[in-house]
């Protein structure tokens, strides 16, 4: 029987999805999310569900935004398959993976595809093995060394005491917000280790015994037994940005419940309960819609 010649849809969506949140998303937020869909890629990759070129670059992809050696690894592998069955974005991610892999080993990366923030809120490309030539990195559709190295000096400098980005800025209702984490973020590039909640850290009152809360910078999350993100919380700053609106008015109009952030159809979709006239909960999570309201809801002040 001959393999299937369509991509699979729903590597395809958990790809798309990744990528789009990139792009609106910053910070832990989106991290955490990240490896709810890396753990349903893998989930997929083991039901031998990869049969196209596009199917091996989206499942690495969501392996290279992850927070093991082992993702990044199985990232590089399944990059050079793609590359090998004729998709030529896949050879930079074969290499970026395998920088990245390096990297997390306090080892010189191979092509220089990695860039870590330096001691003055800047970027600086990570140690390189200086035996990879230029010839090599071309091979590997990555720039030269020089070019990398010019690339990462030209980015924002950010002082370490500098505000945090928002991580949203968009409509809630029929308003325009701004939603900021409230406690300063991690240094580019690091990963923070989970850790177990602290004394009169917040829970949704609602939360299934069979999930295990965590830390996660300035996040919250649970995870099921076998230690997949399910649910994220975060309570964070608002203020409105459209000057048509009061912060009194978009209060009004969250109190009727939570808003949602995303569509239906998402793998990880939010919501948004408020906690005040200046603090909301950012709630997301893999689970259908209306356990995450009944989860958000249950949190202190909503």
């Amino acid at each position: 029987m001959s393999e299937p010649t369509t991509d699979n849809p729903l590597l395809r969506a958990l790809y798309e999805e990744d990528q789009e949140e990139c792009r609106q998303w910053h910070g832990a937020e989106v991290f955490l999310a990240s490896q709810a869909r890396r753990a349903r890629a893998e989930a997929l990759i083991a039901l031998d569900v990869l049969h196209t070129a596009a199917d091996y670059w989206h499942a690495a992809l969501l392996l290279q935004h992850g927070e093991v050696s082992a993702h990044w690894w199985q990232a590089h592998t399944l990059a050079l398959r793609a590359a090998e069955l004729g998709y030529p974005q896949a050879r930079w991610l074969a290499a970026a993976a395998l920088d990245r892999w390096l990297l997390r080993q306090d080892r010189p990366q191979k092509y220089g595809t990695q860039s870590v923030g330096d001691d003055h809120g800047g970027v600086r490309v990570w140690d390189v093995d200086p035996a990879t030539s230029d010839a090599e990195r071309a091979a590997w559709d990555v720039l030269p060394l020089a070019a990398l190295h010019a690339q990462a000096a030209v980015h924002p400098h950010r002082p370490p005491d500098a505000a945090p980005t928002p991580i949203l800025r968009g409509p809630v209702g029929n308003v325009f917000v701004e939603v900021s984490d409230l406690h300063p973020v991690p240094p580019r590039g690091d990963i923070p280790p989970y850790e177990l909640p602290h004394s009169g850290d917040p829970c949704p009152a609602l939360l299934p015994p069979d999930l295990t809360p965590w830390r996660f910078a300035e996040l919250f999350c649970a995870k099921d037994v076998v230690g997949t993100v399910i649910v994220t919380w975060h309570l964070c700053a608002w203020r409105v940005i459209d000057p048509a609106d009061s912060p009194a008015a978009v209060l009004a109009h969250l109190a009727g419940g939570p808003v949602w952030l995303s569509t239906a159809a998402a793998y990880w979709t939010r919501l948004i309960c408020p906690a005040g006239p200046t603090t909301a909960w950012l709630v997301g999570g893999a689970v259908p819609s209306a356990t995450l309201a009944t989860w958000a809801e249950s949190l202190p002040g909503t």
